[in-house]
Protein backbone atom coordinates (compact mmCIF):
# COMPACT_ATOMS: atom_id res chain seq x y z
CA UNK A 1 0.00 0.00 0.00
CA UNK A 2 2.86 2.32 0.85
CA UNK A 3 4.45 1.64 -2.55
CA UNK A 4 1.22 2.61 -4.32
CA UNK A 5 1.00 5.85 -2.36
CA UNK A 6 4.62 6.68 -3.16
CA UNK A 7 4.06 5.88 -6.84
CA UNK A 8 0.91 8.01 -6.91
CA UNK A 9 2.48 11.03 -5.22
CA UNK A 10 5.74 10.87 -7.18
CA UNK A 11 5.63 13.42 -10.06
CA UNK A 12 2.05 14.40 -9.15
CA UNK A 13 2.33 17.69 -11.08
CA UNK A 14 3.21 15.89 -14.34
CA UNK A 15 0.43 13.36 -13.80
CA UNK A 16 -2.18 16.07 -13.18
CA UNK A 17 -1.01 18.00 -16.24
CA UNK A 18 -1.24 14.83 -18.34
CA UNK A 19 -4.76 14.17 -17.07
CA UNK A 20 -5.80 17.76 -17.83
CA UNK A 21 -4.37 17.58 -21.38
CA UNK A 22 -6.07 14.21 -21.97
CA UNK A 23 -9.44 15.67 -20.97
CA UNK A 24 -8.96 18.71 -23.22
CA UNK A 25 -7.96 16.48 -26.15
CA UNK A 26 -10.97 14.22 -25.56
CA UNK A 27 -13.35 17.22 -25.53
CA UNK A 28 -11.82 18.53 -28.76
CA UNK A 29 -12.17 15.21 -30.56
CA UNK A 30 -15.68 14.52 -29.21
CA UNK A 31 -16.80 17.98 -30.34
CA UNK A 32 -15.55 17.33 -33.86
CA UNK A 33 -17.84 14.36 -34.48
CA UNK A 34 -20.65 16.59 -35.78
CA UNK A 35 -18.93 19.55 -37.45
CA UNK A 36 -20.66 22.45 -39.16
CA UNK A 37 -20.85 21.87 -42.93
CA UNK A 38 -22.31 23.66 -45.94
CA UNK A 39 -24.15 22.01 -48.81
CA UNK A 40 -25.95 23.20 -51.94
CA UNK A 41 -29.35 21.85 -52.94
CA UNK A 42 -32.03 22.77 -55.47
CA UNK A 43 -35.42 23.68 -54.00
CA UNK A 44 -38.77 24.37 -55.64
CA UNK A 45 -40.25 27.85 -55.94
CA UNK A 46 -43.83 28.71 -55.05
CA UNK A 47 -45.93 31.81 -55.71
CA UNK A 48 -47.60 33.60 -52.84
CA UNK A 49 -50.36 36.27 -52.84
CA UNK A 50 -50.81 36.59 -56.61
CA UNK A 51 -54.05 38.40 -57.52
CA UNK A 52 -56.59 36.21 -59.28
CA UNK A 53 -56.88 38.64 -62.20
CA UNK A 54 -53.13 38.47 -62.90
CA UNK A 55 -51.05 35.72 -64.49
CA UNK A 56 -47.34 35.08 -64.74
CA UNK A 57 -45.85 34.54 -68.18
CA UNK A 58 -42.80 32.50 -67.09
CA UNK A 59 -42.00 31.38 -63.58
CA UNK A 60 -38.83 29.43 -62.69
CA UNK A 61 -39.45 26.08 -61.06
CA UNK A 62 -36.48 26.04 -58.70
CA UNK A 63 -33.48 27.85 -57.22
CA UNK A 64 -30.26 26.65 -55.66
CA UNK A 65 -29.49 27.38 -52.01
CA UNK A 66 -26.46 27.09 -49.78
CA UNK A 67 -27.41 25.70 -46.39
CA UNK A 68 -25.12 25.48 -43.37
CA UNK A 69 -25.51 23.53 -40.13
CA UNK A 70 -24.52 20.43 -38.17
CA UNK A 71 -23.45 17.58 -40.46
CA UNK A 72 -26.07 15.13 -39.20
CA UNK A 73 -28.88 17.61 -40.01
CA UNK A 74 -27.53 18.78 -43.38
CA UNK A 75 -26.99 15.22 -44.62
CA UNK A 76 -30.63 14.36 -43.85
CA UNK A 77 -32.26 17.42 -45.44
CA UNK A 78 -34.03 16.82 -48.73
CA UNK A 79 -35.15 19.43 -51.24
CA UNK A 80 -38.85 18.87 -50.46
CA UNK A 81 -38.34 20.02 -46.84
CA UNK A 82 -37.47 23.59 -47.91
CA UNK A 83 -39.41 25.88 -50.25
CA UNK A 84 -38.49 29.13 -51.92
CA UNK A 85 -41.31 31.67 -51.85
CA UNK A 86 -41.86 34.60 -54.18
CA UNK A 87 -44.33 37.08 -52.70
CA UNK A 88 -46.59 38.92 -55.16
CA UNK A 89 -48.59 40.85 -52.53
CA UNK A 90 -47.37 44.27 -53.71
CA UNK A 91 -47.98 43.54 -57.41
CA UNK A 92 -51.33 44.93 -58.56
CA UNK A 93 -50.86 45.55 -62.28
CA UNK A 94 -49.28 44.05 -65.37
CA UNK A 95 -45.60 44.62 -66.03
CA UNK A 96 -42.09 43.36 -65.57
CA UNK A 97 -40.86 42.93 -61.99
CA UNK A 98 -37.77 41.81 -60.13
CA UNK A 99 -38.81 39.97 -56.95
CA UNK A 100 -36.81 38.58 -54.06
CA UNK A 101 -36.77 34.84 -53.35
CA UNK A 102 -37.41 34.16 -49.65
CA UNK A 103 -36.26 30.93 -48.02
CA UNK A 104 -36.92 29.92 -44.41
CA UNK A 105 -34.16 27.84 -42.85
CA UNK A 106 -35.04 24.66 -40.93
CA UNK A 107 -34.17 24.57 -37.22
CA UNK A 108 -30.46 24.63 -36.36
CA UNK A 109 -29.51 25.58 -39.94
CA UNK A 110 -28.73 28.77 -41.79
CA UNK A 111 -29.31 29.72 -45.42
CA UNK A 112 -26.01 31.13 -46.71
CA UNK A 113 -26.90 31.75 -50.38
CA UNK A 114 -29.86 31.78 -52.71
CA UNK A 115 -29.03 31.55 -56.41
CA UNK A 116 -30.61 33.53 -57.95
CA UNK A 117 -31.63 35.73 -55.01
CA UNK A 118 -34.06 37.66 -57.23
CA UNK A 119 -36.10 36.55 -60.21
CA UNK A 120 -37.51 38.54 -63.11
CA UNK A 121 -41.17 37.88 -63.82
CA UNK A 122 -43.56 39.14 -66.47
CA UNK A 123 -47.03 39.69 -65.01
CA UNK A 124 -49.97 39.76 -67.47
Amino acid sequence: MKEFKNWFLKNIDIKLLSLFLAIILWLYIAGGENPIVENFIDISLTQNNLSEDLAIKEFPTNVSIGIKGPKNIINNISSNQINGIVNFSEISKKGSYKLKVEVAAPKRTQITRVIPSEIKVEVE
